[in-house]
């Protein structure tokens, strides 16, 4: 079982795709959220299909299902800094 700050949560569906870590180790979520965020704002720095993200995100978030509310909080993430890549590229 691992356990993060609510602002990393979301991102332990990642963590759990790709194995979870021995109790002995370091869990990689904050690391992966940073980093999967960030790489992603890079990628597709697009100011309108960031925000249209942050929507459907919102969308997502308020279903209530369990893990479609973290994907969502995950698509708000990756949508703002989309959007704020996309203000930076112009």
């Amino acid at each position: 079982m691992i356990r993060n700050p609510r602002l990393y949560r979301a991102f332990e569906l990642i963590t759990k795709m790709y194995g979870l870590p021995a109790h002995n180790q370091v869990d990689p979520t904050p690391i992966i959220a940073i980093t999967y965020t960030l790489m992603f704002g890079i990628m597709f720095g697009d100011i309108g299909q960031g925000l249209v993200f942050v929507l459907v995100g919102l969308l997502f978030a308020r279903s209530g299902g369990r893990i479609l509310t973290r994907l969502g909080r995950i698509m708000i993430a990756c949508g703002l800094c989309s959007t704020v890549f996309g203000f930076l590229y112009g």
